[in-house]
């Protein structure tokens, strides 16, 4: 059992998107207070993994690989507990942004990296699509199969990409109440065959 940390994972999205107004009004406490549950939580989301590896082989992270991912090492080198820095100023950030955020281009026929015009219409986060390109080389060259993602809602629960090379699972069923999407899950057989349900 695997939790990796996505883009959720995070103080600013977490005020952003509720969370910490939510632990002011159930809990009445000052989220800014050291000691209050919202910190605790975040400094917890702080120290979690940002990628983890089933078998050595198969490759699973919340967002993928963007365009400064090259090799496990960029991802073992990167020091916890981590603050995520929403705009990339460094090789670092750069990486992790690439970690949470990056999705993988729409069809097989679009190579490389391209600016995220959806999640970074400005460009100022440096969010990115990779091609299948990219995804061919990163697990070629760390010697893997395959890549497992979650970050963006697919009809069906699953749906692959980049060649069959990555599979987005997308566990929420009719994400936000408008979305009428099924929740998908996987099973990975100890022959490392996949699964979807």
């Amino acid at each position: 059992f695997h939790l990796i940390r996505g883009h959720h994972e995070d103080r600013r999205i977490n005020i952003l998107y509720g969370f910490g107004e939510e632990c002011q009004k159930r809990l009445g406490e000052d989220t800014t207070d050291g000691k209050s549950a919202f910190q605790a939580i975040n400094s917890v989301f702080d120290w979690m993994p940002l990628a983890c590896l089933i078998e050595d082989k198969i490759f699973c992270v919340h967002g993928g690989i963007g365009g400064s991912v090259h090799s496990l090492d960029d991802i073992y080198n990167i020091s916890r507990p981590l603050d995520i820095i929403h705009e990339a100023n460094s090789t670092e950030s750069q990486i992790v942004m690439d970690l949470i955020w990056s999705d993988p281009t729409e069809t097989d026929n679009e190579y490389g990296v391209k600016q995220n015009y959806v999640r970074d219409p400005t460009g100022a986060a440096r969010i990115v699509k990779y091609g299948p390109d990219r995804v061919e080389r990163f697990l070629h060259e760390n010697n893997l199969i395959l890549m497992i993602r979650g970050h963006e809602c697919t009809k069906e629960g699953f749906e692959r990409a980049s060649k069959g090379n990555v599979l987005t699972l997308f566990s929420a069923t009719d994400y936000c109440g408008k979305y009428g999407n099924k929740g998908g899950m996987l099973t990975i057989k100890k022959t490392l065959e996949i699964v979807p349900k």
